[in-house]
């Protein structure tokens, strides 16, 4: 293991042993985004209880984003997350080796 990836494993286990019941999730935007400013702040301690959803309209209320534009998240892998995913098991099924959560933003101007 890679100097760089330890301290990352070391940090995201204190995390996880300072704020027990809670997520460490890192969101970016896609690399295709173009509509999207990139967030100031973009690590979030999320309650494994909480849905994506809680996360999405966090994320919507910190980027200022107007009703007409639509957010989807995605894991590091391209799959596409249900709003209604709980963020304990979105964490255990896609979170990285070095112990994060990593999602990325995509969005998409809607209309109606």
């Amino acid at each position: 293991m890679d100097e760089k990836l330890r301290s990352r494993v070391e940090q995201s286990l204190r995390i996880r042993c300072k704020y027990p019941g809670k997520v460490p999730v890192i969101v970016r935007l896609c690399e295709t985004e173009k509509q999207l400013k990139p967030l100031k702040k973009n690590k979030f301690l999320i309650n494994e209880s909480s849905t994506l959803l809680k996360l999405i309209h966090i994320l919507r209320k910190r980027m200022q984003l107007p009703q007409h534009h639509s957010i989807y998240l995605f894991t590091e892998d391209g799959s596409i997350l249900s709003v209604s995913s709980y963020m304990n098991l979105v964490y255990d099924m896609y979170s990285s080796d070095d112990g994060f959560l990593y999602l990325f933003i995509r969005s998409e101007e809607t209309f109606g």
